[in-house]
């Protein structure tokens, strides 16, 4: 596996946006695509990014993009920044699986969690998907995290708590 690094050298503006995943054809087959926004994918309050800056964002748009041009045998893995508020946590992470979902197309996506930070994992390829599942699944009951499969229908089922 070789680390592809995607314009690393340069500062990421939201005015640039679409010619930087247009530029992200790189061969993808059986890639893990990592999408690192500071925050996380976007949320509805458009206010709300704008003050915290559009370019600290992921938009489902973004990942659409890629996705017209990535095959099936793509990994996406997403960072995403979780509420503090516990209460709202799990509705958070549906939303954005739900939301990654939507644009990335794949059957299913789980969510690892440690504290303030989620990653969503996702595939258009079940054998690539349940390779990932099952190493993230096996990561999180060693480590003690919290491991959720959103399912296609968007609902949610723990797999895996910590102790």
């Amino acid at each position: 596996m070789a680390y592809v690094p995607h314009r690393d050298d340069e500062y990421f503006g939201h005015d640039r946006r679409g010619g930087y995943f247009d530029a992200l054809k790189l061969p993808l087959d059986h890639a893990l695509l990592f999408f690192d926004p500071d925050i996380g994918i976007e949320i509805k309050n458009m206010s709300s990014m704008k003050r915290s800056g559009l370019h600290k964002y992921l938009f489902k748009s973004d990942i659409r993009r890629v996705c017209e041009f990535a095959p099936a045998s793509t990994l996406f893995v997403a960072y995403q920044h979780v509420q503090t508020d516990k209460r709202t946590v799990p509705s958070d992470l549906l939303v954005c699986a739900h939301d990654l979902a939507m644009a990335a197309d794949p059957d299913d996506v789980m969510s690892v969690r440690d504290g303030d930070v989620a990653f969503l994992i996702g595939s258009r390829d079940s054998g690539v998907y349940d390779s990932a599942r099952n190493a993230a699944l096996q990561h999180a009951t060693k480590h003690g995290r919290e491991c959720q499969v959103h399912s296609r229908t968007y609902g949610s089922a723990p797999t895996s708590r910590p102790t």
